[in-house]
Parts: C-alpha cells; sequence; structure tokens
C-alpha cells in the first residue's frame, strides 16, 4: 500500500503544474490547494418523484438523511472487508 500512496503522489507532482483547473495559492501563509469549481448537474429526470415517494412512506425522514445512512452502513462494510482481507 506505501508503494501504491508513493506512486500516487509522485503522478500527482508531476501533473499538478499542468492541471489548468487547479492551482496552489497561499492562505494564512500556508500552501492551499484551489480547485476550480465544477458547473452543476441539472437534477435527474425521476429526483422528485424519489423524494415525493419518501416523504409518503417515510415523512420525517429526508433523502439526504437516508443517503447518510446507506453511505455509513457501506463504509463499514468496505472497512471490515479491508480488515479482513489485510488478516489483522
Amino acid at each position: 500500500m506505501k508503494g501504491k500512496m508513493a506512486e500516487s503522489l509522485s503522478h500527482l507532482n508531476e501533473n499538478l503544474s499542468r492541471n489548468g483547473e487547479v492551482a496552489i495559492k497561499q492562505k494564512r501563509n500556508k500552501p492551499t490547494i484551489c480547485v476550480t469549481p465544477l458547473k452543476a448537474l441539472s437534477d435527474p429526470p425521476n429526483l422528485d418523484a424519489l423524494k415525493r415517494e419518501l416523504n409518503r412512506r417515510w415523512p420525517a425522514t429526508s433523502l439526504l438523511e437516508i443517503t447518510r445512512t446507506l453511505d455509513d452502513r457501506r463504509a463499514d462494510e468496505i472497512s471490515q472487508d479491508e480488515v479482513e482481507r489485510i488478516g489483522i
């Protein structure tokens, strides 16, 4: 894993200066990576219908709350899988 991280950092260092969307600026006397904001994508066509259905089934729960809960559960699964793979 250390080798992969070193390779990735080397790739970042080599290509960062050529990327027009990224700049290194000083902020509070420290170098800071600044990334050009992306343009917002339009909402998927079924998003409103999904929100309405979730609100109908679970009126006190937002789509954001459900997404965060699922993301937390997935993160726990990934962490456990990684632990088992490494054999810790």
